[in-house]
């Protein structure tokens, strides 16, 4: 059952993006995506997205897109847009 179910994902709002949050949303799950600025899904993603009140969010910072997530989906690509923390 993935109704209700949080699904988070962390990368470039690029194809994957936009084909995981239409099926997530379709099956009745809240979808946080994790973008940098700059790199946010295609406007028609975000307009379906609409169509969904309250389980649609694009947070910039990954590490607060994923919390309370039940399905986290990163790419492989992220260390390139979102800078590492300092130690």
């Amino acid at each position: 059952k993935l109704d209700g179910l949080k699904f988070c994902y962390i990368g470039d709002g690029n194809n994957m993006a936009n084909s995981l949050t239409v099926g997530a949303l379709k099956v009745g799950m809240s979808v946080s995506l994790g973008c940098p600025e700059g790199y946010f899904p295609d406007q028609t993603i975000i307009d379906f997205a609409k169509q969904y009140p309250g389980k649609f969010q694009i947070i910039s910072n990954p590490v607060e897109a994923a919390a309370d997530a039940d399905v986290v989906y990163t790419a492989s690509i992220l260390i390139h847009r979102f800078p590492l923390p300092k130690k």
